[in-house]
This record gives C-alpha cells, structure tokens and sequence, in this order.
C-alpha cells in the first residue's frame, strides 16, 4: 500500500514531533529523508502534546495529519480487532467442532494463505514488491515462528494463570527492546502505568505456586514472552529500516515463515503415515467439506489478521500494538460467551470446563445421553437413601473428635488417597482405618513437625499395613510435602488452611494447589491442560460431611465442587449405560491391562465421568423438582423424608433440596465399592492423583 505524499513543510513538521531521538525521526538520516522515503515508509505515530520547550497546548490536528496517520491507524485498528475476534470463533469451531487438534499445522495453512495472498495482491498491483534481502527479513519470520510455538508450548507447561500473566508481561518486554535496543523513549506516565501493572504481576507470580516448582514452565513463558516482544518490535523497526510498507514487508516475510513451519509441523504434532494413516495425526484426521471449509475460512482470516497487524504497527507502534490487544482479550472472552454458551464460573476451575471440552473431543469413551434419563431415575428413586448415608459421614471408618485433629487426620488421608490396586488386598479402608487406630494410639504421629520428617517404613507404620505399599516412597515424600507446607504456611495445623479459607470449597481448593503441589491434579491432552483435583476436592468434601456443613465444614459453595475422578466410579456409570468404551480401551481394562497415567484413554475416562455425573445429578434434580410440581400425594410425603434429611445448607427455602455432585459421587462410589467382587474390573493406572 502506497501512502500520499505530502509537501515539504507537512514533511518537516512530522519529522519534528517528539518521540523520535534527537528531533529526528527513525526515517531520518543526517542528511534528511527523501520523498521516495517518505512516500513508502509509513507516517510516524500520531502526537498531540507540544515538543518539550514550546507551548503546552495541543497542536491543532491537520488534514494531512488524519489522513496519513489516524484515519489509516482507525481502519487498520478496528480491521485487526474485528478478524481476531473471529479468528478465534473460526478455530474454535475447527478443534472443538471439527476436532482438529493441530495447531501449529494450522498456523501453517494460516501462513500457506498470507503467502499466497500477498502474492495475489502484488500481482494485482495493489502494492508495490520490494525485494529485500533475506537476511533483513528472516529475523521478523523467526521470532513469528517462535511466537508460535513458544506460546503453544507454554499452555502445555504451565499453569493457565501463570501462562495469561505471562502474556501480560509482553508489554513491559516491547518497552525494554525498544528502548534498549532503538533508544526509543516513553513518557513518565506510560511508564507510571507499566510499573503499576508490573506491580500485578509480581503480586499474582507470588501466590502462584506452581511458579516456583517448574523452572522449565518459566523458561518457556520467558522464551514465548520474548519472541512474541521481538515480533512486534522488528515489525514496526523493519518498516522504518528498509523504508518499506507493512503489504511489502509481509510479501518478502511470509514465504520464509512457510519453510520455517513445514521443517517444525513434523517435529511438534503427530503426522502419521501415507501407507498407514492412524487416529490422532494428521494424514490419519478425516477431511470432511465442513471442516475444510472451516480451516480455508480461518486461513483466510489469517492472512487478515497478520497484514492488519503489520500495517497497524506500522502507523502506530508496538506499544499502541498491546494496548488494543488487551480490548481484543475482552472481546474474546465475550465471544465464547456469546458463541459457545461459555460460562465464567468457579466450576471451571474445579474441571467442569475442561472435562467437557475433553468429552466433545473423545475418541475412546463416549457418553450415551440416551441413557442419563433413566439413571436419573434410579437415582430419584434411592434419593431418600442417598440423602441419608451418601451425605452423611462414615465415623467409624474415619477418626472424628469435632475439632482440628480430624482436620489434620483428613488432609493425611486424602494426601494418601491414591493407588491401592497394584497390592491386590489394599484398599481405601486398610488406610483411613489405620490411620485412625494410629490417631487413636498417638495422635502427635500426624503432627506437621512429624510428617515433615516421614520415610517410607513410617508411612507403612502409619498405615499398620503388614508390608510394603504401592509407592510407598512417592507417599512418604508427599507426607513430607504436607508436613513442610503446614509449618510454613498455616502454624502447623490443617484447621488453619480450612480456616484460611473462609467459607468457601472453592478457595480451599485454591490454598491447597497452590501450597501442596501433590494434589495439583492436570493432564494435558492434546495439548490443552485438563483439571481435575480429585484429591484437593475430596479433602474439601471430607470436611463438609465429618462437619455435618457446618463449623469448619461450613462451605456456603460447596456446590461448585465435582464428582472425585476415579476407578471406582466409572465402573458403575458404565454399568448405567451412561459410559461405553472403545473396542480397544474394553479389552484393555478387562484383560486388567494398565492405561498409562496421561494418555489419551485415562484423560477421556475421567473428564467422561464428570461430565456423566454432571448430567446425572442436573437430570435427577429436575425429576425431583417436576415431581414435587405434580403434586402428587406420595411424592410430597417422600418430599418431606427429603427434607427430614438434608442439611439446612442443601436445602433451598421453600423448593426441593438439591442433590450436590459429591453426594452423588458418594453414593456412586459406594455402590461400586459395594458390589466390587460382583462388577466387572475397574480400569488400572499408575498415578498419585487417584
């Protein structure tokens, strides 16, 4: 794109505005700039303020000034935030749709089509091609390739709130760059306000625990917060360098980001091959009219998306660049509102939102929603029973005094709450038993200063088990982690992370991820990171039912929390009919085969259960409230026993008490414990997590 070209005075007052060193402008030379300079290059950013030594007021704004600089920064501005709004509904709809988990492949069709395009625009004469040396332009290809995979790598590495604070910390980066690499100066009040924001994100980094423990999530954020910095900065640089526009940048640009990423597809994402094409790759991924469509229709917004970016830094700056990107991650976030029914809630937190997007994507289990009406039947029909024993807590299995020692027995339980199956006589009462006869003997055995200190005959004496347990190693160094996490951090005592809290299941999830990092329960599957935090919620669910919800037990959102991912359970929604596993997956978990810990199989078994459970428990509660509607006379006295048996916190005033996920877990669970030695096996994986 060609800019208009302007007499010598409006040259020369735009070459005099401040920001540019010396009273120059970056396209300046000692001698002075030339109107072929002049005429490819684009203007300078647009400056209101008076030059230091002249008068304070604003300088009117002329008709050169709009046309060359706001007029073309408006349309390349609002032109950028449009298509990436809709980029991101457009892959969306081409990974959870379509399931076309490649992304780096996807950014190389993105960069295929910006090639292509740009080569269609210079033939049509729409600009001028300049031809560059390949090593001028092979630096902006580089850092955008790095851009992209960094980026994607960070998601998989670290936690989602470090990798969006990491994201944040690019607009600090592109000030240092500029200023120490161009001498490019800003005034005190965009500093002022980088410093503030800087602030934040030291204040967030802090409470981010897993931070701390993952130099290499670090090390990648750091290296995706650099090259996404240099890409934006060498953008707007290059320009000004080479005397081109962002059109002729981009044309000498993108075909070096074409060869960079077709070397780097293979490397990071699966490909398969052309005689034996598998699920899961790339040759193996059925192309269907619609999910073509969908990747042409992204592309193509692609190629909007980085020529808008290019041109847009150039009338402007890298600076101007983030600030209209922080308004794009709002809309974003509209988008998938408005789109996709996203919901902000607590419970996306706990796995909800990441297991269903799991389960749309699920190749070896599904879940038959045919089926959940009549389970939930089943359910309503045993509700009375649910409310009475899945609710209530078993004191004679678990130790429970009322007071901080059966918070402190409870946070050792469940740090130890994991993989009974390898021994074959193990199971979950051999260790809450034993460590309430422990308790009961000596209850400083479970005190902070003696965990601390735990080795693995300790944990086996803890348990009075008569040898040794699975992982009896990887318990005593989480016994240990638990110890040192409650001196540090809470006197101690787990009463005082219960009370650290408040009221809330949700924060308690919180302090317990971010202090203890056994029970930051994740997987990444297909490279999207995937919550569950079975052990941190059923700490939490342990809690609530040796309180009766009330006292420390009191969680006014215990609500928020799921169903405990596990063996168990999954065994008895299949045998509902809610759960059916791939050929492969069945004959693996009958031949008692172990699913690794992370694949594909065990990711999709646990996100499927809570999804299924989810399902269940929204289904049975609107049977019990369409009963309760009806009117019917034995409905109203089973109506009443409801009553008569949930807690006052279950209870809406004047509605149907509500059957809470973990209450169904329970029962669930129960069931499956109860008919153990008649139901078929349970799937096998070697894990800390369950």
């Amino acid at each position: 794109m060609s800019y208009k070209e302007v007499n010598k005075d409006e040259a020369l007052a735009l070459l005099r505005r401040p920001g540019s060193e010396g009273g120059m402008s970056h396209r300046e030379s000692p001698g002075g700039s030339t109107a072929a300079q002049q005429q490819q290059s684009p203007p300078e950013p647009l400056h209101t303020a008076a030059p230091e030594g002249n008068s304070n007021k604003s300088k009117p704004l002329t008709s050169a000034h709009v046309k060359q600089t706001l007029l073309p920064a408006i349309i390349y501005g609002l032109t950028n935030l449009g298509s990436v709004v809709t980029i991101v509904v457009a892959n969306k709809v081409v990974m959870s749709t379509y399931k076309f988990s490649f992304p780096v492949c996807l950014t190389w069709f993105h960069a295929i089509v910006t090639a292509l395009g740009m080569i269609a625009m210079a033939a049509a004469g729409m600009f001028q091609v300049k031809k560059l040396p390949w090593q001028k332009t092979a630096p902006v290809a580089c850092a955008y390739v790095g851009f992209v995979i960094f980026n994607n790598l960070s998601i998989q590495v670290n936690t989602v709130g470090f990798y969006q604070i990491s994201k944040i910390m690019i607009t600090p980066v592109v000030v240092l760059v500029e200023y120490f690499a161009y001498h490019k100066t800003v005034s005190k009040q965009k500093l002022c306000a980088i410093a503030l924001l800087m602030f934040g994100i030291s204040i967030a980094t802090v409470s981010d625990k897993q931070v701390s423990s993952n130099p290499l999530g670090i090390l990648v954020a750091g290296l995706a917060v650099l090259s996404s910095s240099l890409y934006q900065v060498w953008t707007g640089v290059k320009q000004k360098q080479l005397g081109v526009n962002g059109n002729q940048l981009l044309h000498q640009v993108s075909p070096i980001a074409v060869l960079l990423l077709a070397v780097l597809v293979p490397l990071v994402e699966p490909v398969g091959s052309f005689s034996n094409p598998e699920e899961g790759t790339l040759l193996g991924y059925t192309y269907s009219r619609g999910s073509l469509g969908w990747i042409l229709l992204s592309s193509g917004l692609g190629l909007v998306v980085t020529l808008s970016t290019y041109l847009f830094i150039g009338v402007t700056s890298p600076l101007t660049y983030n600030v209209v990107g922080h308004l794009k991650t709002v809309l974003i976030v509209t988008s998938g509102v408005v789109f996709f029914g996203d919901v902000i809630t607590a419970k996306k937190m706990l796995g909800i939102g990441s297991a269903r997007w799991v389960a749309e994507q699920a190749t070896h289990v599904k879940i038959d929603r045919s089926a959940v009406a009549a389970a939930a039947q089943r359910i309503v029909d045993s509700v009375a029973d649910i409310w009475h024993n899945a609710a209530g807590f078993d004191t004679e299995l678990h130790f429970c005094d009322g007071g901080p020692l059966t918070v402190q027995y409870l946070l050792v339980v469940d740090a130890l709450n994991f993989c009974f199956w390898p021994d074959g006589e193990l199971e979950y009462e051999h260790l809450a038993g034993g460590i309430k006869a422990s308790v009961l003997k000596d209850p400083s055995c479970i005190s902070a200063a003696r965990l601390a200190e735990m080795d693995g005959p300790g944990v086996q004496q803890l348990l009075g088990w008569h040898r040794e347990l699975p992982e009896q190693e990887e318990r005593a160094r989480l016994l240990r982690e638990v110890g040192a996490g409650l001196l540090q951090h809470f006197k101690g005592q787990a009463a005082e992370l219960v009370a650290a809290a408040g009221p809330s299941a949700v924060a308690l999830v919180q302090l317990l991820t971010a202090h203890f990092p056994g029970f930051r329960d994740h997987s990444i599957y297909k490279g999207r990171q995937v919550f569950f935090y079975k052990r941190a919620q059923i700490f939490v669910g342990d809690v609530y039912g040796a309180f009766g919800g009330s006292g420390l037990g009191c969680f006014q959102d215990i609500g928020e929390l799921t169903m405990f991912a596990d063996y168990r359970v999954p065994v008895v929604l299949r045998l509902m009919g809610l759960l059916q596993y791939s050929t492969e997956l069945q004959q693996q978990v009958e031949a008692q085969q172990e699913v690794a810990s992370g694949s594909e199989a065990e990711v999709e078994l646990r996100a499927a259960s809570i999804v299924a459970v989810e399902l269940l428990k929204d289904a049975a509660n609107a049977q019990l409230q369409q009963r309760q509607q009806q009117g019917e006379q034995q409905q109203q006295q089973q109506q009443q026993q409801i009553r008569g048996a949930a807690s006052k916190e279950q209870q809406p005033a004047g509605g149907t008490p509500q059957l809470l996920s973990i209450q169904l877990d329970w029962w669930l669970w129960s069931e499956g414990e109860r008919m153990r030695t008649q139901h078929p096996p349970h799937h096998r994986t070697r894990t800390i997590y369950y």
